[in-house]
């Protein structure tokens, strides 16, 4: 009889806990449908598991839609904290939800550059090893470069690429060519590095 009573109040909390949870996503959706962004993402403290990365995500997608990049910022970095970092982001058991870190990262990234944020999108570029400045992540920065000289010059502002690629290839020079690690990366060297993303430039291969 007393078991019966004990598994009776289970089955009663965990429906109750799962009645809020879906009145708490319900609430989310009902102030992010109106467009009042601020209070959905205050609901979003509200959520957990499952509900909290669907509903961040598709709060974060809104406020770069609408040009708020670092509010959207705000969300990935405040209200889902325990997201994996951008070299963890290889090992998918290390992922939160569903590759939510690979597709909310790609899309701020995208969302900085388009807004000129150069330096910012540089941290949510995934990455092949840990220490942003170790030479084996040469490919990941040649990329990045790549990515803004792009942009630069699909805008015609060739003499800001330039003054880009002048500044950070600075980065190869010092974490490859004179870095503990560099002889292992070859490919990477100043002088390979500048000589192909000076061709994006001058060959207008964007």
């Amino acid at each position: 009889m007393r078991f019966l009573f004990i598994t009776l109040i289970c089955i009663i909390v965990i429906g109750c806990a799962g009645n809020s949870n879906q009145e708490d996503r319900k609430n989310f959706y009902k102030a992010f449908d109106a467009g009042n962004l601020s209070e959905a993402k205050s609901l979003l403290c509200n959520l957990e598991g499952k509900d909290l990365y669907q509903c961040a995500e598709a709060l974060i997608k809104e406020y770069i839609a609408v040009g708020d990049v670092q509010s959207a910022i705000s969300v990935y970095e405040r209200n889902t904290p325990n997201h994996c970092t951008t070299y963890q982001m290889k090992f998918k058991s290390l992922h939160s939800h569903d590759d939510y870190e690979n597709r909310v990262t790609q899309m701020l990234y995208d969302a900085l550059i388009n807004a000129d944020d150069f330096e910012t999108a540089w941290n949510y570029h995934p990455l092949d090893y840990d220490d942003p400045n170790y030479a084996g992540n040469g490919g990941c920065y040649f990329s990045y470069i790549s990515d803004v000289i792009i942009h630069l010059c699909q805008q015609e502002r060739q003499i800001e690429a330039q003054q880009f690629l002048d500044k950070h290839s600075l980065w190869f020079l010092k974490n490859v060519d004179n870095g503990e690690w560099g002889k292992s990366y070859p490919n990477y060297s100043y002088d390979k590095v500048v000589r192909n993303l000076q061709s994006i430039i001058i060959n207008e291969e964007y």
